[in-house]
Parts: C-alpha cells; sequence; structure tokens
C-alpha cells in the first residue's frame, strides 16, 4: 500500500487520506474502516454508496438529513442531482476534509454534532433519513437504541424514508434486523 497522502489528528483518531495516481482515486481511512473512495469528480467508488443515492432519489422529497460524513460522497452525490443535503458529522475534521480534498458542494448544510441531539431538536422535517456514522465499522451504540428511533421518526415528515448503512461481520450478525426493528416499531 502507498503511504497516506495526508494523516490528520482529530479527537475520533487519526483520518488517513490515501490517493492512488494510476488510478486517480482519493480513499478516507479513519479508525480501520475505509469510510470513503471517490474519483477525482467526487464520485464515490464504493457499491452501497450507490444504492443509497439510488434509493435516495427513488422518494420524490427534496430534504434529505445525512448522519455521518466521511468523504462526503454521497451528501456530494445528492446535492449534484438537486435534493437539498443537511449533514450532521460530530468530527469537525472530517466537514473540513470533505470540503477541501473530495469537494463537497458549499450548498451542503454541514452541523458539527452529535446526529441523535441533532435530532432531538427536529420535527418533521425532512423526507429522507441517511444514517452512516461509524467508528471504525461500527455504528455507535447511542444510534441504535430506541431514543434514536424515536428521534428518527420525530425528524422525518409522515411517509419518509430511513436508510441505514450497516456493515456485517458475519451472516449472523443481528445488527441490521435490530436496526429495522427498531425504526418498524416506531413506524
Amino acid at each position: 500500500m502507498r503511504p497516506p497522502l495526508s494523516k490528520h489528528a482529530s479527537k475520533f483518531g487519526v483520518i488517513k487520506l490515501h490517493f492512488r495516481k494510476r488510478t486517480r482515486t482519493l480513499t478516507y481511512e479513519q479508525a480501520g474502516g475505509w469510510q470513503s473512495t471517490a474519483d477525482v469528480n467526487g464520485v464515490s467508488l464504493h457499491a452501497h454508496i450507490h444504492a443509497l443515492y439510488g434509493l435516495a432519489l427513488q422518494n420524490l422529497g427534496k430534504n434529505i438529513l445525512m448522519i455521518g460524513c466521511g468523504g462526503g460522497t454521497l451528501g456530494t452525490m445528492l446535492s449534484r442531482a438537486g435534493r437539498r443535503v443537511s449533514i450532521v458529522e460530530i468530527d469537525p475534521v472530517s466537514i473540513k476534509l470533505a470540503k477541501r480534498y473530495f469537494g463537497l458542494p458549499q450548498n451542503v448544510a454541514c452541523h458539527v454534532g452529535d446526529g441523535l441531539a441533532f435530532m432531538q431538536k427536529k420535527r418533521r422535517h425532512y423526507d429522507v433519513l441517511i444514517v452512516d456514522a461509524f467508528t471504525g465499522e461500527n455504528i455507535p451504540d447511542h444510534m441504535k437504541d430506541a431514543a434514536f428511533f424515536e428521534a428518527a421518526g420525530r425528524c422525518l415528515r409522515r411517509n419518509g424514508l430511513a436508510m441505514a448503512n450497516v456493515c456485517l461481520h458475519r451472516k449472523s450478525d443481528p445488527t441490521a434486523d435490530k436496526i429495522a426493528a427498531g425504526f418498524k416499531e416506531r413506524g
């Protein structure tokens, strides 16, 4: 592996940006997790980001709340597709890097803070909620509990769409089922 283009200190762990000259791609790595990989136009090279993107565009609503930023590739792609995107990211360094290196557009509203706390203050404002928040490859525990699902239900408009990116470590990992059940229980 090539040495990182740059390392950026954060209270949540060092963020490493890897640039590969041959493929002209940029990767964002933190806590052992590869959070984003993009081409020179800021378009994600991860299949799961394209899946979230396609599903979000099927919703007719324009207002999207994203919890978690990484390189901001999903927010960039959705903004370019005409959606009004708000990102909540607990790590201010992440937002800075997404704007500087990955081309996160200026029209994407960025809020530094905890996603759960942000949602607890909102009432039915967003058409789509995308949860893509990780510490390494794990969703923070407070983003999977009852308070999280209640807050998600309050910040989504009626018939809003909620999606979560989940990394499963084995086929029997119950994380995705627990998150689906949490959303279902709160309508």
